[in-house]
């Protein structure tokens, strides 16, 4: 059902529901109903049994005649409408039901009426039929229709009754107390009906509100599922993702200098590290890049990367030669995003170390409790000048030499490890902890070295819920296994 037809309906105060809308409304309006009329009708049955007792002092001589009415007539009927509404048939016939059983409690008044000869006293019987009146309008949940169908049923059955069978008309007091009884009993009766009307408007708008809130609720339910699916997809598909970005980043060293970590921020990450092997064994190719931003977009770059790693073979002894090759090939391809970059070749014969720096940052130099940044003029990051533009202004990639015989350990990392805040401080940054970490921690080797870092590191953070993904590598200079 549509929102619009609803409020539309809501809008006009509208009875004239649609055929599939009337339907739900009267189904709606039993079971709100049912209890309130169950109610009602052994209301209506203790009021009609227990005025049975005036019947003896108002109307001695035909009380059994009265009582035949009362106890006979009426009052089994209401007991009779009173079981069936709990059989299931009763929905179809609810509001006729009501009306026979309204009619047959207002007739038996009447029929009382009929019976007793003396006017005054019969007038006595008269407030019954404006409670029966006040109960069909109000108690007994009969709609607005049905409702006024049986007050002036009422309402002219009682005119006839009053003139051709009391004879009100014979007597001017009689006839000014019929015209009185006729003022209340008609104003009563149209005060009945604008009664029932109000409470069928606003049960009307209070199931048009309800089936709005159920629709809304629908649609709700409805995005929320589809949401869900949605995210159920992204979430497979960033499985995938990081499967296949487990694919590039190698999962254990091929040499046993060389140790790492890497811990991704979200399922895919932007950092990207690579081991490059050579002809000469002596020789240990490390590459190291960070992607700007996260997530999806930065893995995407970062498989950009490694493709063209793969693509740049001629350049593995030429780590200055690589980074211009992967900028030009990267330039215009990131959407924005800038790649930092480190490549540097080691060889543990000579203990020769060559690198190229792409706005990356510069490694640690360790010896004994010496630590020190391996400083040298860092040309800009790749994919944001063009090779022509830095080679003009002399900020193009070059190659660095560095001799590493008196140094213990060469330790890489990407900005997540210095960039790391503590949870309860967040001005505070690992940078201003990791060379004091480092010198602690110099004596150590291989991957016991790499372990404690981290843990310090997680000691420092206060949790390992990281902003930024984690990559260290740890090259030991004065390790006596050959590659």
């Amino acid at each position: 059902m549509k929102q619009d037809t609803i409020h539309s309906h809501i809008k006009e105060n509208s009875f004239k529901f649609s055929r599939k809308l009337e339907t739900l409304y009267q189904k709606d309006y039993l079971n709100r109903s049912l209890k309130i009329m169950r109610i009602a009708i052994v209301l209506g049955l203790l009021l009609y049994a227990a005025f049975g007792l005036l019947d003896t002092y108002f109307a001695p001589d035909i009380r059994n005649k009265i009582w035949f009415i009362r106890y006979a007539i009426v009052c089994p009927m209401l007991i009779l409408v009173f079981t069936l509404s709990y059989f299931s048939f009763f929905e179809n016939y609810m509001q006729s039901i009501l009306v026979i059983l309204s009619l047959t409690a207002g007739f038996g008044i009447l029929a009382m009426l009929y019976l007793i000869t003396e006017v005054e006293t019969g007038m006595s019987y008269y407030a019954g039929l404006i409670l029966v009146l006040m109960w069909a309008y109000t108690f007994l949940r009969m709609r607005f229709l049905y409702a006024s169908f049986v007050g002036w049923s009422l309402v002219i059955a009682y005119q006839i009754i009053a003139i051709y069978a009391e004879g009100v008309l014979d007597s001017p007091v009689f006839i000014k107390e019929y015209i009185r009884n006729n003022f209340f009993f008609i104003s009563a009766n149209i005060i009945g009906m604008a009664t029932s009307y109000q409470i069928e408007l606003s049960t009307r708008i209070d199931f048009l509100q309800r089936q709005l809130i159920l629709e809304k609720q629908d649609e709700i339910i409805e995005k929320h599922n589809i949401l869900k699916e949605r995210n159920t997809t992204i979430e497979n598909e960033l499985h995938m993702a990081r499967n296949i970005q487990s694919q590039l980043i190698p999962t254990q060293s091929p040499w046993p200098q060389v140790n790492f970590i890497y811990r991704p921020m979200d399922a895919v990450g932007g950092d990207l590290f690579d081991f490059l092997r050579f002809r000469e064994k002596s020789k240990i190719g490390i590459f190291l890049s960070d992607v700007s931003g996260h997530g999806v977009p930065a893995a995407l770059i970062t498989s950009m990367v490694k493709t063209a790693i793969l693509q740049s073979k001629r350049f593995t002894n030429d780590p200055a030669g690589l980074l211009i090759f992967l900028n030009e090939l990267l330039l215009h391809q990131t959407a924005g995003h800038f790649i930092t970059a480190f490549y540097g070749i080691y060889d543990t014969e000579t203990k020769e170390f060559i690198f190229s720096n792409a706005g990356h940052n510069p490694p640690f130099l360790i010896q004994q409790n010496k630590i020190e940044y391996l400083h040298v003029n860092k040309a800009p990051p790749l994919a944001v000048y063009e090779n022509d533009f830095l080679e003009k202004h002399s900020s193009i990639y070059k190659n660095n030499y560095l001799n590493l015989e008196k140094i213990n350990k060469l330790l890489f990392y990407t900005d997540g490890l210095v960039e790391a805040r503590k949870e309860t401080e967040v001005k505070r940054f690992f940078y201003e902890e990791i060379e004091k970490v480092l010198s602690e921690l110099s004596s150590l080797s291989g991957k016991e070295f790499i372990d404690e870092l981290f843990k310090r590191l997680l000691h420092f953070k206060g949790n390992d819920n990281f902003m930024d993904d984690i990559c260290i590598i740890n090259l030991d200079i004065d390790s006596n296994e050959n590659a």
